[in-house]
């Protein structure tokens, strides 16, 4: 049968002497009459055949020509075709009305296996359903083969959609083994600024952790001081405002998840919601906010004065911009006297932002020598007595991580889904880390010119004296050397970041 099912297809079955078979087909219509032949008859009884078959009576096929009866070739032709298709024929000149059957051969098609399709997105939060894959986190089983995994939930804690000036929803993701270490958490660390969203949310939050590991053998302890061994993410929060009920809301799933949980000190963003809701829930927690935050501030208000051309492309600017955010490294005592300072200082391009900077940071200056209220006190921002301490150094860990979760996603706006399998695999790399960790390895060190930054700032810092502990000196009189300690102090801030 032809591969259209068009005409029959009738091959020489006479046997050759060390051949396969012969060559010659005859083409007869559906009904058995005869069309044509192709090929060449080399096999042994060839010459008792017809030389041109068209001349035979009528065109009929004769018996002899291929031997068998027609039920044995129609057999054999039924055996040779491809996926055969049967489709009974009722005869009109047959009185009992007998079925015959055509064969008809389909061309072969090719059936691909279809990858996993992504579920479609809904146009809003209230019809958002999270399909099972994206609930769970797979890491390799701890004992097991090479690609043995092991599953545990991943979405701890789903709002549901509530009303709240509109639907809202918060969605928490998290590995649900952090239980078992969740009430050592002392420190977080909190970034909402990572300008990436899944569709249909605003904000992308994420709750980092500061854990130290023990290890013990032959009763020593091995510490890791200079580096955060154990600062990873532990909770990633997707928001719909950046309300303070919002933020309420977000800690009470945490709350209910966690019960344990009760860090004593948190490095977060300059969001006053999140600040406050944070002084309801932890009021044990002391907060103070990140210089990392701050200077991404200054940048932000930069872009809105239309000097961030200016501030990338000249280095005398920039460094005059960098000073108005150093003020947090100058004593909280001596900001009014550097405030008067520095603004004698700037060009006037920077006038603008240096009144944004007293409006929310440090307050104006009061003719008494103090300072009006500001929206962020200076006492949680400022890092001159934490960098004495030693404990602003761990900030560089929070803008790695920052920049490596920016430069994971493509786009700002992605979809969920893929946002959710790109956190998974942040969160593999971190368990990867961790575990190399644990397993003696050192942490990554870091880079000369980050570390003989930090070892300059701190050396500035020691080096400062406060007006008020030498006010017969006549500091204050001397401008040049608060202007000099902040213009030092940028430079190895740009290094530093």
């Amino acid at each position: 049968m032809s591969s259209n099912g068009m005409f029959k297809i009738w091959r020489c079955c006479e046997p050759l002497k060390g051949r396969v078979g012969c060559k010659a087909r005859i083409h007869t219509d559906l009904d058995d009459n005869f069309i044509k032949e192709t090929g060449t008859h080399i096999c042994v009884k060839s010459e008792s055949r017809p030389r041109n078959p068209r001349n035979s009576s009528k065109h009929k096929l004769e018996t002899d020509y291929i031997e068998g009866p027609s039920s044995k070739i129609m057999n054999r032709t039924l055996r040779s075709a491809t996926k055969p298709k049967i489709e009974p024929r009722i005869s009109v000149d047959d009185d009992s009305a007998a079925e015959q059957f055509v064969v008809k051969s389909l061309p072969k098609k090719r059936v691909r296996s279809k990858p996993n399709q992504i579920p479609a997105l809904p146009e809003n939060v209230r019809d958002l359903e999270i399909p099972k894959p994206y609930k769970i986190y797979l890491y390799q089983k701890e004992g097991g083969m090479e690609g043995e995994m092991e599953e545990e939930q991943f979405l701890l804690s789903d709002s549901d959609v509530y009303e709240e000036g509109g639907d809202q929803r918060i969605l928490l993701f998290a590995r649900a083994s952090t239980a078992g270490w969740i009430d050592q958490i002392q420190q977080i660390f909190v970034d909402g600024t990572i300008p990436v969203a899944p569709i249909l949310f605003e904000q992308f939050y994420l709750i980092m952790a500061r854990f130290f590991f023990c290890f013990f053998k032959h009763f020593l302890i091995k510490y890791y001081l200079d580096v955060v061994l154990g600062y990873f993410q532990f909770v990633i929060v997707y928001l719909l405002q950046k309300l303070k009920k919002s933020y309420e809301r977000m800690l009470d799933l945490i709350q209910q998840r966690w019960p344990s949980f009760s860090p004593q000190t948190a490095s977060i963003d300059f969001e006053q919601g999140f600040a406050n809701a944070m002084r309801t829930k932890y009021p044990q927690c002391s907060l103070h906010y990140s210089f990392f935050h701050l200077s991404q501030n200054l940048k932000k208000q930069m872009t809105e004065q239309g000097l961030i051309q200016l501030y990338n492309t000249d280095a005398v600017f920039a460094e005059s911009a960098r000073m108005i955010i150093c003020l947090a490294f100058i004593p909280i005592t001596d900001l009014a006297a550097a405030l008067t300072v520095l603004e004698a200082c700037l060009p006037s391009q920077l006038q603008r932002v240096f009144d944004w900077f007293l409006v929310n940071y440090t307050g104006r200056p009061r003719f008494d020598g103090t300072l009006s209220q500001p929206l962020f006190s200076p006492n949680q921002w400022n890092v001159y007595q934490r960098i004495l301490d030693g404990t602003d150094r761990i900030e560089y860990y929070v803008e790695s991580v920052h920049r490596r979760t920016k430069r994971a996603f493509t786009s700002v706006r992605t979809n969920l889904w893929s946002f959710i399998d790109i956190i998974r695999k942040e969160q593999k790399r971190t368990d990867d880390e961790i575990n190399q960790f644990m397993s003696g390895l050192d942490p990554p060190k870091k880079g000369r010119k980050v570390i003989a930054a930090e070892t300059k700032i701190l050396n500035l810092v020691q080096q400062y004296v406060p007006i008020v502990d030498h006010m017969y000196a006549n500091q204050i009189h001397d401008p040049n050397r608060i202007i000099d300690f902040l213009a030092q102090i940028s430079r190895y801030c740009e290094a530093d970041h």
